[in-house]
C-alpha cells in the first residue's frame, strides 16, 4: 500500500461494501494512487483524502457488480485526472476544506463528469474567442501527426526525452517522457486519443536547465516539445503534457496547457484547424434529429427518455424493410442472458407511447453485425471457433470502427462489457468487452445491454 491512513481507509470503503475482498480492494487504490491517477503524484498530502470519495463512488457505481467495477476503474483515471489537476491549482477559489469534504461524501461520479463538462465548456468558449482575435506571422514550430509507437520513439524518444538510465538526465532529457519511451504506456494513452507532437524545429539542441525547470516547466525546453493527445471524433483536446515529465517537484506534467488558445500562442499557428485538416472526414458530423419525424438517415441520433431511466441517446445505423435500425450509444442497464427477454420487453414499455407506436423489434445484436472478416480477420476467426454467428446477418458499417464498440453505460458513463445474442454454448454468450474486443461468458453473469431497435 502507499502507507498513507486514507489509502487504507478507502481500501475498507471498498471491502466492506462486499465488492471485493480486502487484498484485491488495496491493490485497488494502490494502482489508482500510484500509477492510474497522475494527479496523485507528488500531490499535496491533502489531496490524498480524496482517495475515499473515489472508492465510494466504485462502490456506488458498481452496485454489486465487479463488471461495472471493472468499467468504472477503465475509465475513471481521466475523469479525475481532469477533476484533481484543476482542484489542486484551484482548490482556495472553489471552497477549500468544504470542497473536499464534499467531495469525500457528497458527490457521486456524474457530479464530477457534470463539473468537467462545465469546466472544459467554459474553456472551449474563451478558446473559441481567444483564436478568432489572434493573428500568427511565422512560427518555429512544426504538428507532427503521430501513427504509432514506432514513429514516435524514433522521432522522440530515448537520450531525447530521457531513456530511464541511471543519469537521471540522461542526454539532457530529465526522467523519461514515458510515452515515448513504453510501448504499453503509448499503448494505453493511443486507446484514449490520437497523439500529436508540437514540436520545435530546434528542439534537439535544446538542453534541460534544472533551476529553470523548476522555476517554470514551460521554459525553453519544457515547451520545446508537446505531446497533445486529442478524441479522433471530436477534434477536442484531451491532454498536453510537456517535455519534461513532471513540473518541478510539485506536479504531474499532464494537461499544462488546457486549451488550443494556449497551445497555439506557444506554437504561433493555429493548433486546433492544423489538427481538425489532419484529422479530415474522421471527425464525426454529429447531427441530431427529432424522433417524430417520418425518415432517418445513416448517422441521425435521437434522444429518448425511457421512463425511470432516464435520457439516452441512439444513432441510426442500418436501413431496414419498413424501418431504419438504431443502436443505443450506451448500455442501458445490466442483465444476465437468462432474463434478457423480460428486460427488453419491460424496456419498451419504457420508451414514449408515440415511439412505442412505432416500435416494430427491440433485440440484442449479432456478433457478425458487430464484427468482420475484412475489420479484424483474428477476431473474425476467433468468434468462428467459439460462437454460432448468424452469417445472413453481415456487418453493419458503423461497426468497422472499434470506437462505436467501445461505449459506456449511458446513464452513468462507466465502460461497458455488453452483450450479443451469438451463442457460444448453451450456457454462454458472446459480448463485447470494453476494450472493443469479442468474448464470451455464462449466460448467469450480469453485464451491460445496449439494445438495437426498428422505428417503423
Amino acid at each position: 500500500m502507499c502507507g498513507t491512513r486514507y489509502d487504507k481507509q478507502a481500501a475498507k470503503i471498498i471491502s466492506d461494501s462486499g465488492l471485493f475482498d480486502e487484498e484485491t480492494s488495496n491493490k485497488i487504490i494502490e494502482a489508482l494512487f500510484k500509477e492510474d491517477i497522475h494527479a496523485f503524484v507528488h500531490a499535496p498530502n491533502w489531496l490524498e483524502k480524496y482517495l475515499k470519495g473515489i472508492a465510494r463512488m466504485l462502490v456506488e457505481e458498481a452496485n454489486g457488480s465487479q463488471s461495472r467495477a471493472q468499467s468504472f476503474l477503465t475509465e475513471c483515471p481521466d475523469v479525475f485526472e481532469k477533476f484533481l489537476t484543476y482542484v489542486k491549482e484551484n482548490r482556495d477559489k472553489i471552497g477549500g476544506n468544504s470542497f473536499d469534504q464534499k467531495f469525500v461524501s457528497q458527490m457521486s461520479y456524474q457530479d464530477v463528469k457534470n463539473f468537467n463538462d462545465e469546466l472544459q465548456a467554459a474553456r472551449d468558449k474563451q478558446s473559441a474567442e481567444e483564436l478568432s482575435t489572434m493573428q500568427f506571422n511565422s512560427s518555429n514550430f512544426e504538428l507532427v501527426p503521430i501513427e504509432n509507437y514506432q514513429q514516435m520513439n524514433e522521432l522522440f524518444g530515448g537520450r531525447l526525452t530521457g531513456d530511464g538510465s541511471s543519469d537521471k538526465y540522461a542526454g539532457g532529457g530529465g526522467t523519461a517522457w514515458c510515452h515515448t519511451n513504453s510501448e504499453s504506456t503509448y499503448n494505453n494513452w493511443r486507446r484514449r486519443g490520437k497523439f500529436y507532437v508540437l514540436a520545435n524545429k530546434n528542439f534537439e539542441n535544446i538542453k534541460f536547465d534544472p533551476v529553470s525547470n523548476a522555476e517554470n516547466p514551460k521554459d525553453a525546453y519544457g515547451n520545446s516539445l508537446i505531446a497533445i493527445l486529442v478524441d479522433e471524433r471530436t477534434g477536442k483536446l484531451l491532454n498536453a503534457t510537456l517535455r519534461c515529465n513532471h513540473v518541478g517537484v510539485s506536479s504531474s506534467a499532464d494537461n499544462q496547457y488546457k486549451t488550443y488558445a494556449e497551445l497555439s500562442k506557444v506554437a504561433g499557428f493555429n493548433v486546433e484547424e492544423a489538427v481538425l485538416e489532419d484529422l479530415g472526414d474522421s471527425v464525426e458530423k454529429i447531427n441530431m434529429v427529432d424522433w417524430n419525424q417520418e425518415n432517418f438517415n445513416i448517422g441521425d441520433k435521437i434522444s429518448v427518455d425511457l421512463a425511470g431511466i432516464g435520457e439516452a441517446t441512439a444513432t441510426a445505423v442500418k436501413k431496414e424493410d419498413g424501418g431504419t435500425l438504431f443502436v443505443f450509444d450506451g448500455t442501458i442497464g445490466d442483465s444476465t442472458m437468462d432474463g434478457m427477454d423480460n428486460f427488453l420487453s419491460s424496456l419498451a414499455t419504457k420508451f414514449p407511447q408515440p415511439l412505442q407506436d412505432r416500435l416494430r423489434e427491440i433485440r440484442l445484436l449479432d456478433a457478425s453485425e458487430v464484427f468482420s472478416d475484412c475489420d479484424d480477420p483474428e477476431e473474425w476467426e476467433w468468434l468462428l471457433q467459439h460462437t454460432k454467428v448468424k452469417m445472413e446477418n453481415p456487418q453493419i458499417p458503423y461497426f468497422r470502427s472499434v470506437e462505436h464498440r467501445e461505449v459506456d453505460y449511458s446513464l452513468n458513463t462507466a465502460r461497458a462489457y455488453w452483450w450479443l445474442r451469438s451463442v457460444a454454448t448453451p450456457s454462454y454468450f458472446a459480448y463485447v468487452g470494453y476494450d472493443g474486443d469479442a468474448n464470451f461468458t455464462f449466460a448467469s453473469g450480469s453485464i451491460g445491454v445496449r439494445p438495437a431497435f426498428v422505428i417503423e
